[in-house]
């Protein structure tokens, strides 16, 4: 078995609780760590931003790996 951890962010809380249960409820992670008061700057659509949001560190299997990508696709705002 190849472990992998995916990182990801999100915006709210709600959001991050929302991803997480559902990764691990479908079995997609074993784990998925949620970390508040992330600070991000980033470039979008031409414009920088800074957001707070919330860091997700998700526990997964390399053979789970394009599942936890369409699940944060369907369920990330």
């Amino acid at each position: 078995m190849q472990a992998l951890v995916v990182i990801t962010t999100v915006g709210n809380e709600e959001q991050a609780n929302l991803l997480a249960r559902e990764l691990v409820a479908r079995r997609h992670a074993a784990c998925v760590n949620i970390v508040g008061g992330v600070r991000s700057v980033y470039r979008w659509e031409g414009k920088i931003y800074k957001d707070s949001e919330y860091l997700l560190i998700i526990k997964t299997r390399a053979e789970e790996y394009a599942a936890v990508e369409t699940a944060i696709r369907e369920l990330h705002n």
